[in-house]
């Protein structure tokens, strides 16, 4: 895993933190990088709706929360 990879993960684990602090936890990246670790099962896309606003973006798997 490169330093890029790292830093996504990280920032997906603080968006989950954000969740548990009632956030809406979700972290809005839109890169390659994120991509391939959607492929790789660290990530899974989600969508929410909030009133009118739709909102894309990543959350952890129970993979990228082990690694």
């Amino acid at each position: 895993m490169n330093k890029q990879q790292l830093d996504i993960l990280e920032k997906a684990f603080v968006a989950d933190i954000d969740m548990a602090a009632g956030g809406i936890g979700i972290f809005q990246q839109h890169s390659k990088v994120a991509q391939q670790l959607e492929n790789d099962g660290y990530l899974r896309k989600v969508k929410i709706k909030l009133g009118l606003v739709t909102i894309e973006g990543y959350r952890l798997t129970d993979l990228g929360h082990i690694f």
